[in-house]
């Protein structure tokens, strides 16, 4: 015996009833809006920190005129030099705890806020496996030149190389989730956002790099620790904005 029509209708529409409650029960993604909130605000005190320095000795490297007082040795400059380095391990073993926090709330998540976390995890884990290899290559780098300034030409060209390649992560992060998370969920906000960060990330990476000029490298270097952070309280608050259940 065949179902009739409005037998398939009405099993059709228990269906989506059905999905309507599961989603509803389960967690909405938008849930997860004060997480990226508080990364984003400890990124951007981290940022500030950062900026504080390379701004500073950018200017007084190109206008010491302006800053006569500025020096890494002594001062406001030793302290924040000594301070940097320390401020983004913080944020890095911050970020890795958010991570794996992430995991436990996966499984609350109805299917698409679980892909699309998913997603964020695994650029995280990305970023910050790349941003130590590139740090503690500068750092290396650094080293050697300043023993062998002028001599080793292949380690001066490799610590340029790392110089400018950590400008270039956070395009990996939170950049291409941004997109990712845009194209899931349907938010064209996001999708913009996520592009822009791309291109900033470009552009502060390569515009720098090919034009070492002071009009591009300074706003480069105030650039580089802000619009991450930026970045992800905006996407804070666009997913207070999403209903519930997706």
């Amino acid at each position: 015996m065949n179902p009739s029509r409005s037998d398939l209708n009405r099993a059709a529409e228990d269906l989506r009833v059905i999905r309507s409650v599961l989603d509803q029960t389960a967690t909405s993604f938008r849930a997860l809006a004060p997480a990226f909130g508080r990364m984003g605000v400890i990124w951007l005190v981290c940022g500030l920190v950062s900026l504080a320095t390379t701004g500073l000795d950018l200017l007084a490297y190109y206008f010491p005129q302006t800053l006569p007082w500025w020096s890494a040795e002594t001062g406001v400059g030793q302290i924040l030099y000594a301070l940097t380095p320390w401020v983004m391990r913080v944020l890095w073993v911050y970020l890795l705890i958010q991570c794996l926090l992430w995991q436990r709330r996966k499984p609350d998540l109805p299917a698409l806020g679980g892909k699309v976390l998913g997603i964020w995890q695994a650029l995280l884990v990305c970023f910050l496996l790349l941003a130590l290899v590139l740090e503690g290559g500068f750092q290396h780098l650094s080293q050697v030149t300043a023993v062998f300034p002028q001599e080793d030409f292949w380690a001066e060209g490799s610590w340029w190389l790392f110089y400018f390649a950590r400008w270039f992560l956070p395009a990996l992060f939170p950049g291409i989730p941004l997109v990712v998370t845009g194209i899931l969920l349907r938010e064209r906000g996001l999708l913009v956002l996520g592009a822009v960060v791309f291109a900033l990330a470009v552009y502060v990476t390569f515009g720098a790099a090919l034009f070492p000029l002071p009009g591009l490298s300074i706003p480069a270097s105030l650039l580089q620790g802000l619009y991450p952070p930026v970045a992800l309280l905006v996407l804070a608050w666009r997913l207070k904005k999403r209903p519930e259940g997706v």
